[in-house]
């Protein structure tokens, strides 16, 4: 298990990072920076403290596989599913069920 209770704001700047997985840590948010990561196919945040993901993941057009399982989030906003839509065609791992529109 790593240590970080936050996300380092300097991740946002590696635009053509294909792959990032920073799950097993204590993370209570997501930096809005992580929208800038447009070349982002995998994310993996799984066994955090998160309870709210940033709308700005809704930027990362070509994720294929998205992995927030064991963390605290009870609730994903409106403007997250539509943007997340083209995920349904890939992975997503969500601790409730999405909603298909």
């Amino acid at each position: 298990d790593n240590k970080f209770s936050t996300f380092p704001n300097e991740i946002g700047n590696l635009t053509n990072l294909i792959c990032l997985n920073i799950s097993c840590n204590k993370l209570n948010s997501i930096s809005n920076e992580i929208g800038n990561l447009t070349n982002l196919k995998q994310l993996y945040i799984k066994h955090n403290n998160l309870s709210i993901l940033p709308n700005e993941i809704g930027n990362l057009i070509n994720l294929t596989k998205l992995f927030v399982t064991y963390n605290k989030i009870t609730i994903l906003h409106f403007y997250f599913e539509i943007h997340l839509f083209h995920l349904y065609k890939g992975t997503i791992y969500l601790p409730l069920p999405v909603p298909k529109h």
